[in-house]
């Protein structure tokens, strides 16, 4: 899961999840929506709901995981969630260019 933060000492996966945060590196990864594979959710009526339509061929209705993500705890809570992961980069070089 290669989105990176700020607050990356203090966030937890699931407030990210909530509010769909992008973090510093958004331009080059995406916001936390593309890199959710699958989640469980609990519904303010209780009920348990298993989001998982990427983890298996289904073509059909709504993805609702995709409309819980970014709903910041309004139509239910991620209690389990499955992210997808990228390799870490192997050359990390960086640039100072100073000008007058």
């Amino acid at each position: 899961y290669p989105v990176d933060f700020a607050s990356a000492g203090s966030s937890q996966i699931g407030g990210n999840i909530g509010t769909n945060a992008g973090g510093i590196k958004v331009i080059r990864y995406g916001m936390t929506r593309n890199w959710v594979a699958g989640m469980k959710v609990v519904t303010g009526k209780g009920d348990l709901l298993e989001l998982n339509k990427d983890l298996i061929k289904n073509a059909t209705g709504y993805d609702l995981r995709q409309l819980f993500i970014g709903a910041e705890g309004t139509l239910g809570f991620v209690v389990e969630a499955t992210m997808r992961l990228d390799r870490a980069p192997k050359n990390l070089t960086a640039m100072v260019l100073g000008t007058p």
